[in-house]
């Protein structure tokens, strides 16, 4: 691979084809990639080992694999090419460290999965299990376990629609609908207003597949009342001072007003 020199860069940087401020700092940030890769290869080479720093994300990665025609990453890499510069270098250096990733993966939600599946009713779906920790496959498998631990006693579970959290600058609660078994008991945080969930007794809807949810559906019962959110001790505690406050001013404005007729009326007397 040709190392892209200082010269080089400002010269690739200067092709009337770069002809906006974006796809000139796109280019800047490609060619810096393409250095930084050989300096990886270097070091795989002399250590043996992989250099498990990535230099472009997902969407940048397929674009110089793939470009979308027209694009910029299209005029980009045809000016490259005219400049005698390569992406194998780089293009292997992101396949090599994106299988080192997908292996870490593999290992790690194997080990997790087996620990999930050996007491299931210890988990929950969207809460305490997140699917960056797992394969799609072995996220899928124990979704489906939960689905069918439930379906062995759907008169223990209801389909609720609650609130879930308190979000935002406005404090504007969140609604979700969840899978809630019968020993849950409702309760929220204090001081950030969030639900307090037992592991195992709540599950989310979305983050079940449609056919794992229409699954439950057709054996667990609904209940589709919004169950009220806590009204904060604080919120209340200003809505009255504030309700006093107005009944204060209003009581004054009245007194002012009849002072003053008061005061007109002996006026008109003199």
């Amino acid at each position: 691979m040709t190392k892209v020199t200082k010269e080089l860069k400002e010269k690739i940087l200067n092709d009337p084809l770069l002809d906006t401020e974006e796809i000139i700092w796109e280019a800047r940030k490609l060619i810096d990639c393409i250095n930084a890769a050989e300096r990886y290869s270097l070091f795989e080479q002399e250590k043996g080992k992989i250099h498990l720093n990535s230099l472009l994300n997902d969407g940048e990665f397929t674009e110089i694999q793939s470009p979308s025609p027209d694009s910029d990453w299209e005029k980009i890499i045809q000016v490259l090419q005219k400049n005698g510069i390569s992406l194998d270098e780089l293009v292997s250096h992101e396949e090599r460290i994106r299988q080192k990733w997908r292996n870490k993966l593999i290992a790690k939600s194997q080990e997790l999965k087996s620990k999930v599946l050996s007491d299931i009713s210890k988990w929950s779906i969207g809460y305490s299990l997140s699917e960056d920790d797992f394969t799609e496959e072995d996220y899928q498998e124990i979704k489906q376990a939960i689905v069918e631990r439930i379906k062995q006693n759907p008169g223990e579970w209801t389909i609720k629609k609650m609130f879930t959290s308190k979000g935002g600058i406005y404090g504007i609660w969140q609604k979700d609908i969840l899978l809630v078994h019968q020993s849950f008991v409702v309760e929220y945080d204090d001081e950030y207003g969030e639900l307090l969930v037992e592991h195992g007794k709540v599950h989310w809807k979305n983050s079940f597949s449609d056919q794992q949810w229409n699954e439950i559906e057709q054996v667990v019962s609904k209940d589709f009342l919004l169950h009220f959110a806590p009204f904060p001790v604080f919120l209340v505690a200003s809505i009255s001072l504030l309700f006093l406050g107005l009944l204060i001013f209003v009581k004054r404005r009245r007194n002012r007003k009849n002072k003053q007729a008061s005061i007109f009326k002996q006026n008109k007397h003199c």
